[in-house]
């Protein structure tokens, strides 16, 4: 049933239809390890291949010393009339947007980030593809002058014995690197049940 409700709670955000007609500056997804593992810290996420036209968030060899490339550069779409700054607005919702080229390069479509249920109870794949009639909000919480972190709002606080809606929402970072792919852990006291799963949080670096 918690699972179920967490579930439910999740996936009704990528439903809210607005008009992110303003694109960010570029920037790359950069990775921060609790743990300082070598593996993972001040590495760069980028799209890996799982579709037709769909890529999932992996892992990179890139690390933040390397020069961005396109396949590493992703770019935040919010709505003009949520906030008074409309581009690289901070703790505004929106898509994360990767734009996937098509015919040698000579297309682009924009893609957005949905959430998708995997194998695994509680931990959702992250998955882009052309439009954005499906994505998932995202926000960037500005920590210094030089990064912010990526952060999904929640609503719903089960810490408790039962679940119960929180009023304001909760600002929720449950990164995961699982094998080589970053995932959304579901909840605010689940541990993945997946054991390749290491706790990161996800920084910008402008590109």
């Amino acid at each position: 049933m918690k699972f179920a409700i967490l579930a439910f709670a999740t996936l009704l955000a990528q439903a809210v239809a607005q008009a992110y007609n303003v694109q960010s500056d570029g920037f790359r997804l950069v990775l921060k390890s609790p743990t300082n593992n070598s593996a993972y810290n001040n590495h760069a996420l980028g799209p890996c291949h799982v579709g037709a036209a769909e890529e999932s968030l992996c892992l990179t060899n890139d690390t933040i010393i390397d020069p961005p490339r396109y396949a590493t550069t992703f770019y935040h779409n919010t709505t003009s009339y949520n906030h008074d700054n409309p581009k690289n607005a901070n703790d505004t919702a929106g898509i994360l947007n990767w734009p996937l080229r098509y015919n040698n390069g000579e297309g682009i479509a924009s893609s957005a980030m949905a959430f998708q249920y995997s194998a695994t109870p509680y931990l959702m794949s992250m998955i882009f593809a052309p439009g954005k009639a499906s994505h998932q909000n995202v926000y960037f919480e500005q920590r210094n002058s030089s990064y912010s972190t990526m952060y999904i709002i929640v609503s719903l606080n089960d810490t408790g014995s039962t679940p119960v809606f929180s009023v304001p929402a909760i600002k929720v970072s449950n990164w995961y690197i699982c094998t080589k792919y970053l995932m959304w852990n579901m909840g605010l006291t689940n541990e993945p049940l997946d054991s390749s799963c290491s706790k990161v949080s996800v920084q910008t670096v402008w590109a």
